[in-house]
C-alpha cells in the first residue's frame, strides 16, 4: 500500500516505511486503545480488495485503489464505503511516508519538500532549554502498583486544563488530600528531560511517535454519523500539553446566552476574576510580546495585506497565548507536537508542579495515579441521593482486575468525551433521568491553503498566531494554522498524484481555517463493556451556513492579499482548487458536510450546566455550583459542562471555570 503512494525517488524504501507502520499498529495495540481493532479491520478489507493482483506491480495496485476511490466497490462494498477505504489508505500512507525518520532522525520525504527541523534552523541551533519542573517519584503511582488502602479527601479524574487547576486549588488553598487520576502516562515535555522513572519524550519533530505518546488513541478518535477526527491529549497534563497555546475569553454573546437561557449566574465579574488569576499563573499575553524575533506564523502577513485592501484590518488580531516570557518562544511550530523547548506554559509546567510544591510544604497532600482509566463512580444511595465514595479504575494497558480509588468527594474532569462516558457508566446516575452525554458540541475547522509563487515557510513560526473576527458576529473566527509535513498532508486535498503535487507545494502555502462553534445536537454514548465510547455527530444547516461564510471570508482575505495567490485549496474531495474567478460560486455550492473535510480539537458539552435539571424537564446535568444533580460529593469541572460551544478555543475558559468550581467543591 505504501509503495502505491510513495514518491519513486525517495531514499527510504517502501519496506522501511511499511515497517514503521507495523510498529505504529503494534504500539497502538500495546497502548490499550480499542481503535487498533478498527485499524486492523480496515487494513484487512484493503488486503481483500487487492486479492488476485500482482502486488509487486505498482501500477496494478494504484489502479485498484483508484477504482475504490471512484466508488467502484468490491466484495459488496457500497460506493461511499469503497471511497472511504481508499482515502484511509492514502492518509495512512502519506503520514507514514512523511513521518518516517531515517538514521539521522530526520524525515527524508519532508526534507525533499524543503522542510528543516527546528534544531537545524539558526535559532534552533543555539536555543537553550530551561530545566523542567519534574514531578517527584514519591507522589507518582504507576499503573502496576496497587491502589493504596486509603480514603482521600478528593479524587480528581483527569489532569488536563480542568483537573490540574482543581487539583492545585484543593491542595494549595484548602489543604486537602487529593488523588489525581490520569489515563495517560507521565511523559516529560522538555527534550533533555528525564522523568523520575527514566521517562523520556520522543524527538520533538517525530510526528508519529508524538501522536502515540501524547494523544488519545494516537489521534485516531473518529466519530459516527458525520465522520471526523476528534483530537484530545491523553497524558499527564492532558490537552493543555498538545494545545496550540491559544487563549480566548468567553465571547460576550455566549456569556449572555448562558446567563439567559441556562441560568448560569457567574458569567460576569466572577468569571473575569478567574480569567485574571489564571492569566497570571500561566503567563497569558499577546503573541507579539512573547515570540522572539517576530517568528509568528508567516500566513498572518498575507491575511493582513488582504484585510488592509478590504478595509477590515481592525478585525485581525494577534492571539493571546500561554507562553513563557523569559526565555521567549522560538516559534518552532511544534505546539501540537508538545513544546520540547519548554516555552509553552501547559498545566504540566505550571499547575501540577505548583500543587506538588504546596504538598511538599505541608499545605495538603498530592498523589498522582497514571495509566489508569476511570470506569465509573462508586457510591451508595441514601436519603434519596447518590453519595460518591470513589472511582472504579483499571490500568489502561493490561487486563488487571478493577480496583476502587476511594475518596470523600469525586471531581470528574476527564474532558468533554470521557466525562460523559464515566457518568453514563455509573448506573444510579444513568437511571436518574439526567441527559448525560447530550448537547455535545465542538468547534470545527476546515483548513484553507493559499498557494503563492514565493516561498512562505508557514511552518517556521508560532502555529496559531493570528485570528480574524468579523465586526458583526457571523458564528466563526479565522485562525492562521500550519503543521509539520506529515500531519499537514492530512489537511490537503486531492487523490494520489494530485495530492502529491499539492504536497510538493508545501513551502509555498499560507494557511488559515475558519473555526465554527457547532450547534448542540450531537451526543456521546458510553460502552458498557470496556471503557470506551462512541461520539455521534449531527450537524445542522446553520452549521453549514456558518462554515460557508467562514470559507468565503478566508478566501476573500487571501485573494486580496499582496501578492495574490496563484490558487486556493479547500478540503473538499472534489473541485478543491479555487481561483479568484470561481471561489464564490464554488463555496456557495457546498450543500452538505459530505463535500468538505472538517475536524476538531475542541469538544465541549455533554453534561450541560443549567439552573434546571433534566429530571425536571430542563437541560441540566450539572448545577451552577458544579455538582451533579441528585448527588452528593460528585462534581464536574471541565468543558463537558458547557451548555453551548464557545466558538473559540476553550482552553482558558476551562481553566477559569475550574478555578470557580474549586471553591464550591471544597465547601460542598
Amino acid at each position: 500500500m505504501v509503495d502505491a503512494f510513495r514518491p519513486p525517488d525517495l531514499s527510504l524504501s517502501a519496506e522501511q516505511i511499511g515497517k514503521r507502520g507495523e510498529r505504529f499498529i503494534e504500539d497502538l495495540a500495546a497502548s490499550g486503545s480499542d481503535r487498533v481493532d478498527q485499524v486492523r479491520l480496515t487494513l484487512a478489507l484493503l488486503d481483500g480488495c487487492l486479492n488476485f493482483l500482482d502486488r509487486t506491480d505498482r501500477q496494478a495496485v494504484r489502479g485498484r485503489l483508484t477504482e475504490l476511490e471512484k466508488g467502484k466497490g468490491v466484495f459488496g462494498l457500497l460506493p461511499q464505503q469503497a471511497r472511504d477505504l481508499a482515502r484511509f489508505a492514502q492518509r495512512l500512507a502519506f503520514i507514514l511516508i512523511y513521518g518516517t525518520l531515517d538514521a539521522s532522525n530526520r524525515s527524508p520525504a519532508s526534507a525533499a519538500l524543503g522542510y528543516d527541523i527546528a534544531p537545524d534552523r539558526e535559532r534552533g541551533r543555539t536555543a537553550t532549554i530551561p530545566p523542567e519542573p519534574l514531578l517527584s517519584k514519591e507522589i507518582l503511582v504507576p499503573p502496576d502498583d496497587p491502589i493504596p488502602d486509603h480514603v482521600f479527601d478528593a479524587v480528581v479524574i483527569g489532569s488536563g486544563s480542568g483537573g490540574a487547576v482543581v487539583t492545585r486549588r484543593l491542595v494549595e488553598d484548602h489543604g486537602m488530600d487529593v488523588a489525581l487520576l490520569e489515563a495517560g502516562d507521565y511523559v516529560p515535555e522538555g527534550s533533555p528531560s528525564i522523568g523520575p522513572r527514566g521517562e523520556r519524550r520522543p524527538l520533538a519533530w517525530d510526528e508519529i511517535e508524538t501522536l502515540m505518546r501524547y494523544y488519545k488513541h494516537a489521534g485516531l478518535q473518529l466519530t459516527l454519523g458525520h465522520a471526523m477526527f476528534v483530537f484530545q491529549g491523553q497524558c499527564l497534563g492532558g490537552s493543555s500539553v498538545v494545545n496550540n497555546a491559544v487563549c480566548f475569553r468567553m465571547p460576550d454573546r455566549v456569556r449572555a446566552l448562558w446567563r439567559q437561557d441556562f441560568g448560569v449566574p457567574w458569567t460576569g465579574v466572577e468569571l473575569d476574576r478567574a480569567y485574571d488569576r489564571i492569566a497570571k499563573e500561566v503567563g497569558i499575553a499577546g503573541a507579539e510580546q512573547v515570540v522572539a524575533g517576530g517568528f509568528l506564523n508567516p500566513s498572518g502577513r498575507f491575511l493582513r495585506s488582504g484585510a488592509v485592501r478590504l478595509g477590515v484590518e481592525q478585525n485581525l488580531h494577534p492571539c493571546d497565548v500561554n507562553i513563557s516570557h523569559d526565555p521567549a518562544c522560538l516559534g518552532c511550530g511544534y505546539c501540537n507536537l508538545v513544546c520540547g523547548y519548554l516555552r509553552k506554559n501547559s498545566v504540566l509546567q505550571t499547575m501540577l508542579p505548583a500543587a506538588a510544591r504546596s504538598a511538599r510544604s505541608g499545605k495538603g497532600r498530592l498523589t498522582v495515579f497514571t495509566g489508569r482509566n476511570a470506569l465509573c463512580i462508586s457510591g451508595e444511595i441514601g436519603n434519596g441521593a447518590f453519595r460518591a465514595n470513589g472511582v472504579v479504575v483499571r490500568p489502561r494497558r493490561k487486563h488487571h482486575p478493577e480496583a476502587l480509588l476511594r475518596g470523600r468527594k469525586v471531581v470528574v474532569s476527564a474532558g468533554a468525551v470521557a466525562s460523559s462516558s464515566v457518568l453514563e457508566r455509573t448506573a444510579p446516575i444513568n437511571l436518574s433521568g439526567l441527559p448525560i452525554g447530550k448537547r455535545f458540541a465542538f468547534n470545527f475547522g476546515s483548513p484553507v491553503h493559499a498557494d503563492y509563487d514565493q516561498e512562505v515557510r508557514a511552518y517556521d513560526g508560532l502555529q496559531i498566531a493570528h485570528y480574524y473576527r468579523p465586526e458583526t458576529d457571523q458564528g466563526f473566527v479565522i485562525e492562521t494554522w500550519f503543521n509539520p509535513p506529515a500531519t499537514q498532508t492530512l489537511a490537503l486535498p486531492g487523490w494520489m498524484d494530485d495530492l502529491q503535487r499539492n504536497v510538493d507545494r508545501y513551502m509555498h502555502y499560507a494557511c488559515a481555517a475558519p473555526l465554527v462553534g457547532s450547534t448542540s445536537e450531537s451526543w456521546v454514548d458510553a460502552h458498557w463493556i470496556g471503557d470506551g465510547e462512541d461520539i455521534h455527530i449531527e450537524l445542522q444547516n446553520a452549521d453549514l451556513e456558518r462554515l460557508r461564510a467562514g470559507l468565503l471570508t478566508t478566501c476573500d482575505l487571501f485573494f486580496n492579499s499582496d501578492p495574490p495567490p496563484r490558487r486556493v485549496l479547500i478540503g473538499a474531495p472534489d473541485d478543491w482548487e479555487l481561483t479568484a474567478a470561481n471561489y464564490r460560486d464554488r463555496i456557495s455550492r457546498l450543500s452538505s458536510f459530505d463535500q468538505i473535510q472538517i475536524g476538531t480539537g475542541h469538544p465541549q458539552g455533554g453534561n450541560c450546566l443549567a439552573s434546571k435539571p433534566g429530571s425536571s424537564g430542563g437541560p441540566g446535568v450539572i448545577s451552577p455550583d458544579f455538582r451533579v444533580y441528585g448527588t452528593r460529593g460528585l462534581y464536574v469541572a471541565d468543558a463537558s459542562v458547557f451548555p453551548t460551544s464557545l466558538g473559540v478555543n476553550p482552553h482558558w475558559t476551562v481553566m477559569a471555570i475550574a478555578d470557580l468550581a474549586s471553591a464550591a467543591i471544597a465547601a460542598g
